[in-house]
């Protein structure tokens, strides 16, 4: 199975664990990936805290379809798509989060960019 690192606001971390947020919401997806895949989850501004298996990426304009799944409003995915001021439709991908497959890790994974140039 391969691996992906994706960052996750602690909000929908908190979201996704609980078991309420079954789709992640990104406005990308890899051209080229074999299902399912671990998405390995970095907190924003806490560490590496948990995975998830996504079983597949769902591609949509209809924001309605994926409002109640990803706990956003349909207003909320247009913002996220389309710009603060603009209506559109832009599509948006939706991570599919394999049931039961969220887990905290034990312990936190701080990311540090120590010694990076």
């Amino acid at each position: 199975m391969k691996t992906i690192l994706m960052s996750i606001k602690k909000k929908w971390w908190k979201l996704i664990l609980s078991g309420k947020k079954t789709i992640e919401i990104r406005k990308t997806a890899p051209k080229e990936i074999e299902f399912p895949v671990e998405v390995i989850c970095y907190v924003s501004g806490v560490g590496i805290c948990g995975s998830f298996v996504c079983d597949y990426i769902t591609k949509s304009n209809l924001y309605n379809h994926l409002a109640e799944r990803s706990c956003l409003t349909p207003e909320e995915l247009n913002r996220y798509a389309n710009g603060r001021f603009k209506h559109g439709s832009k599509e948006l991908f939706g991570w599919v989060i394999r049931e039961s497959s969220p887990v905290q890790f034990d312990e936190i994974f701080p990311v540090t960019t120590d010694g990076v140039k």
